[in-house]
């Protein structure tokens, strides 16, 4: 039992380990695409959440609707975009 609850946990901390170095690869990319490079990867977090904010904000006064769908929304438009 105590074998695969070991198991279990580097199979997940393996998947974490994947999904992080799957992200810095694409933000990576990103920094690159749009010459962010000088920037701090904080920086650019920090606009991107900032804006993206915004955005939700954004849509729940323009749809009135309430700030789960409004995510909701902006995910749907980034997924439509990619």
């Amino acid at each position: 039992m105590q074998e695969n609850k070991s198991n279990l946990r580097l199979r997940e901390r393996h998947a974490r380990v994947h999904l992080h170095a799957e992200f810095y690869l694409t933000f990576t990319e990103f920094k690159k695409a749009f010459k962010l490079e000088n920037y701090s990867n904080y920086t650019i977090d920090k606009f991107l959440w900032t804006y993206g904010r915004k955005m939700i904000f954004e849509i729940v006064t323009e749809k009135r609707i309430n700030l789960d769908s409004a995510k909701s929304e902006l995910r749907k438009s980034i997924k439509i975009y990619c």
